[in-house]
């Protein structure tokens, strides 16, 4: 999607695949707000950004209650790869999914990232930074959320 604004609740992106990038979702100049009750799952891309791939300052919002959870890149970004664009996760979890090489949970580059309280990210995995793989980028982790249990085959948990 590009130049657009969507909201998910109680929906759901899941079991998607691309040949490349964003097997669920891909957010260009967008806005993707998650809410309650949705989920973001099993998707697969044959290179990066398998749950969404955002970029050219696109956002992409969980909420309270939302999830992207089994999402499996080859490359890199598990769930989420960012360029130029924003994260916020508050109330949601990132978790158990897998990149191949970098950001089993998120791969960021230039990006804004904020987890906010009651947001977590667990159990994701890949060969460098198994929950994150950020660079060039801003990452606020506030009080009440949680990184862990995450692996890194490599570096990184």
């Amino acid at each position: 999607m590009k130049f657009s604004s969507v909201m998910l609740k109680d929906a759901s992106v899941k079991s998607n695949s691309a040949g490349n990038r964003g097997g669920g979702v891909l957010v260009a100049q967008s806005t993707l707000t998650v809410l309650s009750g949705s989920q973001i799952s099993g998707n697969v891309a044959s290179k990066s950004g398998c749950g969404a791939f955002a970029l050219e300052a696109a956002s992409i919002m969980l909420g309270e209650g939302a999830s992207a959870i089994g999402n499996s890149a080859v490359d890199t970004g598990g769930a989420f790869w960012l360029e130029d664009s924003v994260l916020d996760v508050s109330g949601s979890c990132i978790n158990q999914n897998t990149a191949g090489s970098r950001g089993g949970g998120v791969y960021g580059f230039k990006m804004v990232c904020t987890l906010r309280q009651g947001a977590s990210v667990t159990g994701n995995a890949a060969s460098f930074g198994g929950g994150f793989f950020i660079a060039s980028s801003i990452m606020s982790v506030l009080s009440g959320s949680s990184i862990e249990g995450n692996k890194a085959l490599l570096s990184g948990g």
